[in-house]
């Protein structure tokens, strides 16, 4: 009787265990390196700018005022991209911040692209943090092919160089 009751426990934590793993797996988007991005999709702003890369080699920077390598970067990328001519790479930036007017004055004092920067509602901000694997405070830039593979994870604009072979 023992035997078959512990047979029985153990085959309901097996089947436990791959129910959670399964369901687990099954909602999460791969944003591994050479994994495809997931998918962006807006039904306002982002849209446009969107379109507009197609085809091309994206930066998506994932960033907020409060965390400052974030910040910091967004800024390294921006003038990086300015100083390139003949390249085919874009860059769109979504900002975390709670305050509109922070962001905007943000965007303004940092001399960053408007045109390029999308703060986020808090619906479509979690959305996005679920989506890329994003912790609150825990921002970055993925650099994503034509294609739509991942191919890098918070790249030096020597390395962008490199794997692009600008």
């Amino acid at each position: 009787m023992k035997q078959i009751s512990r047979t029985f426990l153990l085959a309901a934590i097996f089947v436990s265990l791959l129910i959670v793993s399964v369901a687990y797996h099954s909602d999460r988007r791969d944003t591994r390196i050479g994994a495809h991005a997931p998918a962006l999709s807006f039904d306002s702003e982002p849209s446009e700018a969107l379109s507009a890369l197609k085809g091309k080699y994206v930066l998506l920077c994932f960033w907020s005022s409060t965390n400052a390598p974030s910040r910091e970067a967004v800024n390294v990328y921006t003038s990086w991209l300015q100083r390139q001519t003949d390249t085919d790479i874009g860059m769109i930036a979504f900002n975390f911040d709670k305050s509109e007017p922070l962001f905007r004055e943000i965007v303004k004092r940092d001399g960053l692209n408007q045109e390029l920067q999308f703060r986020l509602s808090d619906e479509r901000a979690a959305r996005l943090m679920r989506d890329y694997h994003l912790a609150p405070g825990d921002y970055g830039t993925l650099l994503v092919a034509p294609d739509g593979r991942i191919l890098a994870h918070n790249p030096s604009p020597d390395s962008i160089a490199s794997i692009i072979k600008v």
